[in-house]
């Protein structure tokens, strides 16, 4: 980014799933080259020790049975309701699980498994930065109670900047 637009450029980070992730790994390291976040889809812990043991278990079945009896094992999670019953949607989303490959799928689990906890990153992420965050009543695997914490992680960030800002204000 600052290679091609500057040293101080900043840009928004758009990120599903797997991409909110990243984008909040990004924030945790470089905030000040980050502009806002979007994040759809996504949390902010890390996986619980049953999660990780099931994406293990998930790349090993992947090695011994295959991309797409795993993927079938998992696509109910997917979809919502309407969707999971259009065959349109189902075959477009194997589609694009066949796009990505076997390799690629059980990296990205297993990096999933590993990944690390950033509630603090939003609660202490610069004010400066706007985050919208969006799910999907029917989301499955990052459930509109995952959106609430993190809303309430930000609005801790909030809490915090007006009462700096009060203090700054007001000295004794």
């Amino acid at each position: 980014l600052r290679d091609r637009h500057g040293p101080r450029s900043r840009a928004v980070l758009v990120g599903h799933s797997y991409g909110g992730y990243a984008a909040l790994e990004v924030a945790q390291h470089w905030p000040d080259a980050v502009a806002g976040l979007v994040l759809i889809s996504t949390q902010s812990r890390a996986d619980t020790p049953g999660a990780r043991e099931r994406r293990r278990r998930q790349a090993q079945q992947l090695r011994a049975e295959g991309l797409d009896a795993v993927f079938e094992r998992i696509l109910p999670n997917l979809l919502a309701g309407a969707s999971a019953g259009d065959g349109a949607i189902l075959e477009s989303v194997r589609a694009m699980s066949r796009s990505v490959g076997a390799e690629v799928f059980e990296r990205q689990i297993l990096a999933c498994a590993g990944r690390a906890d950033h509630r603090s990153t939003l609660q202490h992420l610069p004010w400066e930065i706007p985050v919208l965050l969006v799910t999907g009543k029917e989301d499955n695997i990052t459930p509109p109670r995952c959106l609430r914490e993190m809303k309430d992680l930000l609005s801790l960030r909030e809490a915090s900047f007006r009462a700096q800002a009060v203090a700054e204000a007001c000295p004794e």
